[in-house]
């Protein structure tokens, strides 16, 4: 429900405000949509947006745009690094930059666009905001969660699927406060995993190993980073306008802001470190095949020591789980094609891969 704007709830003339006592209730259906919210219903501190934004990035699309620096422009690890700590870093500043407007004008980042946009010209990014992300990421989340479920419970993927659908549209029925509360919560239990996870692959990590950087890698690098931590731009003030005006500005951009960099950055960056040990280990020169999963992670390497012969790729099949199965020809002499190597690379299968070598 909506009304003019009255003097007590401290918005300008005409601006509707929205109606309903929500205050600082987490189980209760937040009242309104875009309105702005009034004076008394302000609440809430600066800090709770570091865990609001570093939550929702401790996920496979944040790993999978580490492991593009690497296993698809072939940068090295220190160099993908900084491209991926230099975009992540300019997506958080322009991240708490956008967070301050909440406080001041009470209503979400999209219709704050109308400032630069106008109201109808604002159709246009704010109705692609809705598909790519309402509709796009809402996507991407829901088959990435419901396959890591899956893999966790051993249930249906159907139902792993709606199980995940349904508990994501809960969370957002009841609104922005459930929401702050659900990601702190989340926060430290994401960061122990994601930190084990670190510390397994950085054990097995070759920072320095070989590789072939194509041209322009770096800079597709610090965009993919760049774009990927800006995606969150469009609901900055969105987590922001419950705050009261004069709350401190400093604060909600250091914490939105480093809480979107710390969460992009150094998750993407361990992607790397995932791709790394499946770089030349060994010294001839190799015909390598690697797979990444459903979730971004290199999972399979089928390696021959090919020493100039040839190996050729006859045919890819996929699972319904999305795994692929590759079959080579590998034509090499048996003096220059040493078994024993594949045997070692097919110790690092996983159970759902499958490779399938033919030899001449």
């Amino acid at each position: 429900m909506t009304q003019d704007v009255t003097q007590s709830s401290g918005a300008e003339a005409g601006v509707l405000v929205r109606e309903g006592n929500y205050g600082t209730q987490v189980i209760a259906v937040e009242p309104g949509g875009a309105e702005f919210i009034p004076l008394n219903e302000r609440h809430g501190r600066p800090i709770q947006l570091f865990w609001t934004w570093t939550s929702p990035n401790m996920e496979f699309a944040t790993i999978f745009v580490g492991v593009l620096a690497v296993a698809l422009f072939g940068l090295s690890f220190w160099a993908a690094a900084l491209a991926l700590a230099l975009g992540s870093l300019i997506g958080g500043i322009t991240q708490g930059i956008l967070s301050l407007r909440g406080p001041k004008y009470g209503v979400p980042q999209m219709v704050l666009s109308r400032l630069g946009f106008g109201y109808w010209g604002n159709a246009l990014p704010a109705g692609l905001n809705s598909v790519t992300a309402g509709i796009g990421w809402f996507a991407v989340n829901s088959v990435s969660g419901a396959f890591a479920l899956n893999v966790l419970t051993h249930l249906p993927q159907v139902l792993c699927l709606l199980i995940i659908v349904a508990v994501q549209v809960v969370v957002a029925f009841f609104g922005y406060n459930l929401v702050h509360v659900f990601e702190r919560y989340a926060f430290p239990i994401l960061t122990v995993i994601f930190l084990i996870a670190a510390g397994v692959i950085l054990s097995k990590a070759q920072p320095g190993a070989h590789h072939q950087t194509i041209p322009g890698a770096f800079l597709l690098t610090l965009g993919a980073s760049f774009g990927y931590a800006v995606g969150w731009n469009p609901y900055a003030s969105d987590y922001t306008r419950y705050f009261k005006p004069e709350t401190s500005k400093a604060a909600i951009a250091w914490w939105s802001g480093l809480g979107l960099f710390l969460s992009c950055a150094p998750v993407a960056a361990n992607a790397e470190d995932a791709v790394d040990p499946f770089r030349n280990q060994i010294s001839e020169r190799l015909v390598t095949s690697m797979t990444l999963d459903v979730f971004g992670r290199a999972v399979r390497q089928v390696r021959a020591t090919s020493l100039g012969q040839d190996a050729r790729e006859i045919r890819q099949t996929y699972d319904a789980g999305g795994v692929r199965t590759v079959e080579f020809d590998v034509a090499c002499h048996q003096s220059s094609f040493t078994p024993e190597l594949l045997t070692t690379s097919a110790q690092r299968l996983t159970s759902a891969d499958t490779a399938m070598i033919f030899l001449k």
